[in-house]
C-alpha cells in the first residue's frame, strides 16, 4: 500500500486527477445505493408509524363518538314523546265527550243531568234513544222514560263542532247503589273511527233504600 502511494506521488498531475476522479466515482457507486436503501427503509418505518398512529387516533375518535351517541340515545329514551302525550290526551278527550253534572230525585223520577262537549272540528251524533242505564253487574237495563235538553225540551241528537249541550235523562225511581250510564252509538261525522260508546259511573245515594 506504501509503495502504491509512493508510486502515485511520482506520477504527473493529470494522472493524479484521473485517479482521484475514478476513486470518487467508484465510491459514489457504492455509497449512493446504500444511502437510498437506508433512506427508503427509515422513511417507510416512519410513514408506517405515522399511519398506525393516525389509525389509532381514528379508532379512538370513533369509539368516543359511539359512546357519546349511546349516552344521548339512552337519555332521550327516558324522555316521553310530547307528540304522543298530546295525541293520547286528545284521544281521551274525543272518546269521552259526555259527563254527569248532577243527580236528582223529583216526584218519583230519578234524573241524571249530563253535558256533551264536542271539542272537535266534526259534528257529533248523540243518539239519546240508545242511552242505557243499569245496575253495576246487572244484565237487565232500567227503562229510560225520556231525554230532554237542559231546558226540558227535546234533545237535538246532532251537536255541531266546537259546541256543547246539556241534557237530562229521566228514569223511574231507582234504588240506592252503583249504576252505569252508557251513551251508545256516539259518532263523529266524516271520521273513519265509526261509532263508539262511553260508560259513566253513577252512584245513587239519595233515592229509595233497598228492602231488607
Amino acid at each position: 500500500m506504501v509503495d502504491l502511494f509512493t508510486e502515485l506521488k511520482s506520477k504527473p498531475h493529470h494522472y493524479k486527477l484521473s485517479v482521484s476522479f475514478l476513486t470518487t466515482l467508484a465510491a459514489a457507486f457504492i455509497l449512493v445505493p446504500l444511502w437510498l436503501w437506508s433512506a427508503n427503509h427509515v422513511g417507510l418505518r416512519s410513514q408506517t408509524s405515522e399511519t398506525s398512529a393516525s389509525e389509532n387516533r381514528a379508532v379512538e375518535g370513533a369509539n368516543d363518538l359511539n359512546q357519546i351517541t349511546g349516552q344521548i340515545s339512552q337519555g332521550l329514551s327516558g324522555i316521553e314523546n310530547p307528540i304522543s302525550s298530546i295525541d293520547s290526551q286528545l284521544e281521551q278527550t274525543f272518546s269521552n265527550p259526555a259527563s254527569i253534572t248532577s243527580l236528582e230525585t223529583v216526584n218519583g223520577s230519578f234524573i241524571v243531568y249530563f253535558k256533551i262537549q264536542n271539542s272537535t272540528f266534526a259534528d257529533l251524533t248523540v243518539p239519546v234513544a240508545r242511552i242505557n242505564f243499569k245496575a253495576l253487574g246487572a244484565e237487565e237495563s232500567i227503562l229510560v222514560e225520556k231525554v230532554t235538553n237542559g231546558e226540558g225540551r227535546q234533545f237535538v241528537p246532532l251537536l255541531p263542532a266546537g259546541e256543547s249541550a246539556e241534557g237530562r235523562v229521566y228514569f223511574s225511581q231507582v234504588l240506592n247503589g252503583s249504576y252505569e250510564l252508557t251513551f251508545e252509538g256516539l259518532h263523529y261525522q266524516n271520521e273513519s273511527q265509526g261509532e263508539f260508546n262511553q260508560v259513566l259511573e253513577v252512584e245513587v245515594v239519595d233515592s229509595w233504600q233497598p228492602r231488607g
